[in-house]
Parts: C-alpha cells; sequence; structure tokens
C-alpha cells in the first residue's frame, strides 16, 4: 500500500514539474500566434517547434565536443575564473545555441515561400526558441526534481530564449528586404541575426553564472529592459506587418 502511494506522489510530482515547464512556453507560443495578421500554417509551425527541440540535441552534441577539445570547458562554472567563465558562456553556449536555431530558422523560415510577411520570421523564431528552451527547460527541471527551479526558468529562461529569437528575427527581417531591394546590405544583416542574440545571451547567462551579488542584480535589470523591448518589438512588428511582395527593389 505504502509503496502504491509513493508511486502516485511521483507520478503526479513529474506531471505537476512538466506541465509546468511548459506552460510558458504554450502561453507565449498562443500570444505570438494570435496576434499575428496573417495565421501561418499550423503544420509549420509545429514542424519550426519540432526542428527547435532537435537543435537542443545538436548543441548537447556539439558541447561534448567542445568539451573533450578544450578541456577546461567541462570544469563547474563556479570553479572557472572570470576569464574561462567568459569564453565558456559566449563560445560554447550562446554562440553555439544561437548558430543552432539560426540554422533553423534560416532554412525553414528565411528560405521559406510561406514568408511573405514582415512578422512572419518572428513567429518562426519564436516557435523555434520554443522548441528549444522547452527541451531544455524540461531537461534541467525533470532532472533537478525541483517545482521551485520550473518557476524560475519559466519566468526567465524561456522568455529569454524568446527575446534573442525576437532580435535574430529582427534583424533577419531586415536582411529579407535588403535582399529584396538587391542593396548589396544582405550580409551585414544576416552576420547581425547571429551576432546580436550570441551578445544578448552572453551577456545574460554570464550574470547567472557570476554567482555575485553585483551581477545579480545587473541580471534582473538587464532581464527587465530586455524583455520590456522584446516585447515592444514584438507588438511593434505584429502592428506594422508588411507585405514582403511590396517592398521595391533599388534601381
Amino acid at each position: 500500500m505504502t509503496i502504491v502511494k509513493v508511486g502516485e506522489k511521483m507520478k503526479i510530482n513529474d506531471i505537476i514539474l512538466i506541465l509546468v515547464s511548459i506552460l510558458p512556453a504554450i502561453i507565449i507560443g498562443f500570444y505570438t500566434y494570435k496576434i499575428d495578421k496573417g495565421k501561418e500554417p499550423v503544420t509549420l509551425l509545429a514542424l519550426l517547434f519540432c526542428m527547435g527541440v532537435t537543435s537542443s540535441l545538436v548543441v548537447l552534441g556539439v558541447s561534448k565536443v567542445l568539451e573533450l577539445i578544450i578541456p577546461f570547458f567541462a570544469k563547474a562554472t563556479e570553479s572557472m575564473n572570470f576569464l574561462e567563465l567568459f569564453v565558456k558562456v559566449f563560445l560554447e553556449i550562446a554562440f553555439v545555441e544561437e548558430i543552432c536555431k539560426w540554422v533553423v530558422i534560416y532554412i525553414l523560415g528565411y528560405k521559406n515561400k510561406e514568408y511573405d510577411e514582415s512578422y512572419d520570421i518572428i513567429v518562426y523564431a519564436v516557435f523555434v526558441a520554443l522548441g528549444f528552451a522547452t527541451f531544455e527547460n524540461l531537461i534541467y527541471v525533470l532532472n533537478a526534481n525541483s517545482v521551485n527551479l520550473a518557476f524560475q526558468r519559466g519566468l526567465f529562461a524561456i522568455p529569454g530564449h524568446v527575446a534573442y529569437g525576437i532580435f535574430m528575427s529582427y534583424y533577419l527581417t531586415v536582411a529579407k528586404i535588403h535582399y529584396i531591394r538587391r542593396d548589396n546590405l544582405e550580409f551585414m544583416a544576416l552576420v547581425k541575426s547571429i551576432l546580436i542574440p550570441v551578445v544578448i545571451h552572453g551577456i545574460y547567462d554570464f550574470c547567472v553564472f557570476t554567482n555575485n551579488t553585483l551581477f545579480t542584480v545587473l541580471f534582473y535589470i538587464f532581464v527587465v529592459i530586455l524583455f520590456a523591448i522584446s516585447f515592444m518589438k514584438l507588438r511593434n512588428l505584429a502592428s506594422s506587418n508588411a507585405n514582403m511582395k511590396q517592398i521595391k527593389r533599388v534601381r
């Protein structure tokens, strides 16, 4: 009898952890989809979400390889000095994660025939980010078996990945406009679509991993500003949605 109760308690706990872990992604995904004037195909969004999950798996593999090549990457972050932590955060974490997501968004979103409005790429990027962040969140939360961690990551980590995606997609929109106009500025915008999210992601993680009071305060200030700007970009780009086919080429 006791064994059955323990088993039931564990199952309920796991269900709660899973629900708390995925709820922020459901809310953000629904909101992003709802404010889209020209709805994107649900099958495409499901594919983007699944490929976001896949990109998270790719990151795990790449990180293992990097830890073999650069041994200090395998150290616990608490035992790293500032330089080691800086390199790990910006190279192994921020760059690898953002480039993996970028490849998916570029191939399935930027090159997609459905990408005919400026807000479309925002939706694509958000769903890739949600797939990545949800899978990552489940791994952390289920391993730690902590509802508190689930709430913390739901409030910060998942919206954080969405914010990186919004900045990435903003510069991809700029790149697409340059591509249509044939003004030779597409490449620089594509570089920014990778570089800016990497920098933002790196600052976010560096503040978290330093485990220092000053950086903790800076983290909360940074997050408030980041999320506010991201939300405004999301709203503004949705309301000012432009038809990409109507953009005139530069003669």
